[in-house]
């Protein structure tokens, strides 16, 4: 009975379970810092001007009679045959090579007094071609002009400068044009497969050839006169 009732009591008191400890509560996480916000972008530096590097007067005659007379301040040649590669305002490249029989020397513009263009024949004086190292091909017509020119001492020379000529006026207009040949260009609009029998276009040399015959009927400089 002793035994019996001790077991009661043990049961009947020592049963129960302690009550859950409270949650703790999670720690405030600090939200993560937004990033900084980029600096803005300082804008391009504005190109230096170019320096004015000549002063005469000019007179061009186009072959439409019409011309455009002004003051010289800026005299350029093509860095390639075309003026798509740049210009050089180098003193050594802006002198017009003169070939003059027996003597071959480069003219400053400024010992100049006249230039007289005379485009060839077309299609006859004409040259096409095109250039498969560009993807469409370009191609080109190039009319031989023949521009003889007189310095200042009254000495006749043929022009055998080749390269395209900028000048740029005091106005800021400029006049681009060639002595030694004219050309007209353009880029296929299409890409030629391999497997393609006949891949020259045809039509395109008889576009450009279009466009030279526009040429030495209006805008080819056919007579320079300089004025110191």
């Amino acid at each position: 009975m002793h035994l019996s009732w001790i077991s009661f009591l043990l049961v009947a008191c020592g049963g129960s379970k302690a009550p859950p400890a409270p949650a703790v509560a999670a720690a405030d996480v600090a939200p993560e810092p937004e990033p900084a916000a980029l600096p803005e972008p300082e804008p391009a530096p504005e190109p230096e001007p170019l320096p004015n590097n000549v002063n005469f007067r000019v007179t061009l005659t186009y072959a439409d009679g019409s011309s455009k007379s002004g003051q010289v301040v800026r005299l350029e040649r093509s860095e390639d045959f075309y003026g798509e590669e740049g210009w050089s305002l180098d003193p050594g490249d802006i002198k017009i090579n003169a070939d003059g029989g027996n003597e071959y020397k480069k003219i400053p513009w400024s010992d100049l007094r006249n230039i007289t263009v005379k485009a060839g024949a077309i299609p006859g004086d004409v040259n096409c071609f095109y250039s498969s190292e560009y993807n469409p091909w370009m191609y080109e017509c190039t009319l031989k002009t023949t521009a003889t020119m007189t310095d200042s001492a009254g000495k006749r020379w043929t022009v055998d400068s080749a390269h395209k000529w900028r000048l740029t006026f005091d106005d800021e207009t400029a006049a681009e044009f060639w002595l030694k040949k004219h050309h007209a260009r353009q880029q296929d609009d299409k890409e030629i497969g391999l497997s393609e029998d006949s891949a020259e276009n045809f039509n395109l040399y008889t576009s450009l050839q279009g466009q030279l015959r526009e040429a030495v009927q209006g805008d080819l400089v056919v007579a320079i006169r300089v004025e110191p």
